[in-house]
């Protein structure tokens, strides 16, 4: 093979004839070879190579190369965080989760884009994002932002921002250094059931469609999505135990009827076990015997899903019925502000002022780690601890009087 070279007058490639053999016969042929510039994962320059029959039909195709590249270069500088943030979701949260994918969606269409989506993502500084993180923090209109809501849409604007360091687009992330406001402790008592609504609340069930699912739900702690995906594989009725495995999802690729299917917890393990009240095994007993006659009603229409709260035809009850249905019956007895997740929290605070220990009530609702519990429910425990130690003082007391 023969060859010969020539500089490109830019500097930015060069240009050889060729000579090779195929098959017994000679071809001859100029190829270039063009830098378009540097790969920011390697550091190595990045090159194409084009080929002619002439050394200006080569030159013309590095050239068209070159003001790619250069095009490409110049639009970088131009985009901004917006059009960044769309170029993102699009090529690169496919590997999501879509609830994942929807999350940060929303946090740039409802935060991100509207505060700093016309900067250049080139001029994109530490300050931009945190006057945006002030201004959302102090929003009221239309609504008040959670610290919690705000770290989940600066998180999303974060990832983004590391890929473009990554693909060379941006030298540093703009979001290092900048502050989050510092969350809200949860005031556990704002969303627990006191006494008299807790009467309320199982005298409106009474008769109720959901009857059985709230009593539950009261009693047990399981989070929405775990309660309509409980199965009845999964509720040893004999023991009195409840293992929580999976949860309720519309997400694809655990669609097993419909829309719907069950997805693992994500746990260690993979599972919870709960020990039942003598109350909550005897409610689920006549909800197996409400499920059974629904199986014999529904006939060769039954779906037989194994679910222990399900529609008429064994279908799931979806979190969103579950939702509509709490709402409209606490809002008969004057309780509008409730949600289906306070039963939750009432469970708790139920289970420590009936003796139970911050670590079991911890493993009962599948916290990560006690400290999460403590956290959420210490001042909880905190209270009954000072109450247990007033009960003492006055037992001390009695035996001074009495002596």
């Amino acid at each position: 093979m023969q060859q010969g070279g020539k500089k490109m007058p830019n500097g930015r490639g060069n240009i050889r004839l060729k000579t090779v053999f195929r098959n017994g016969k000679q071809y001859t042929y100029y190829e270039g070879r063009v830098t378009l510039g540097t790969d920011p994962k390697t550091g190595k320059q990045i090159q194409k190579s084009v080929t002619g029959k002439t050394q200006k039909d080569v030159v013309a195709r590095m050239n068209v190369l070159l003001a790619g590249a250069q095009k490409s270069a110049v639009n970088r500088q131009r985009m901004t965080v917006a059009e960044w943030l769309a170029e993102y979701e699009a090529k690169y949260t496919i590997h999501l989760e879509p609830k994942t994918q929807r999350s940060y969606s929303d946090s740039y269409r409802l935060y991100i884009i509207p505060a700093i989506g016309d900067i250049r993502l080139s001029s994109l500084e530490a300050a931009d994002i945190q006057n945006m993180i002030v201004n959302l923090t102090n929003r009221t209109e239309p609504k008040l932002l959670s610290p919690k809501t705000i770290k989940i849409a600066i998180g999303a604007l974060n990832v983004a921002l590391e890929k473009a360091v990554v693909l060379g687009y941006i030298p540093r992330n703009p979001r290092v250094g900048c502050e989050l406001p510092k969350a809200r402790r949860l005031n556990v008592e704002e969303h627990v059931l006191m006494d008299d609504e807790l009467k309320a609340f199982l005298g409106a069930i009474e008769g109720h469609k959901h009857q059985y699912m709230f009593f539950t739900l009261l009693f047990t702690g399981l989070r929405e999505g775990e309660i309509c995906g409980l199965r009845w594989r999964d509720v040893d009725l004999d023991h009195g135990v409840l293992s929580v495995r999976n949860q309720l999802t519309d997400e694809e690729k655990y669609r097993m009827w419909d829309k719907h299917g069950l997805k693992p917890l994500k746990t260690t393990n993979g599972m919870r076990s709960i020990a039942l009240s003598e109350a909550v095994v005897h409610v689920l007993k006549f909800q197996r015997e409400k499920w059974l006659k629904q199986k014999e009603d529904a006939g060769s229409m039954w779906v037989d899903t194994d679910l222990v709260f399900c529609q008429p035809d064994g279908m799931p009850i979806t979190k969103n019925a579950l939702y509509q249905s709490f709402k409209r019956l606490v809002r008969k007895i004057g309780l509008s502000d409730k949600r289906v997740h306070d039963c939750r929290h009432s469970y708790a605070v139920i289970s420590l002022e009936n003796g139970d220990d911050i670590k079991t009530l911890s493993g009962n609702l599948g916290h990560y780690d006690v400290g999460f519990s403590l956290s959420v429910y210490g001042h909880v425990s905190d209270r009954l601890k000072a109450e247990s130690a007033k009960r003492m003082d006055d037992f001390i007391q009695s035996l001074k009087c009495a002596s």
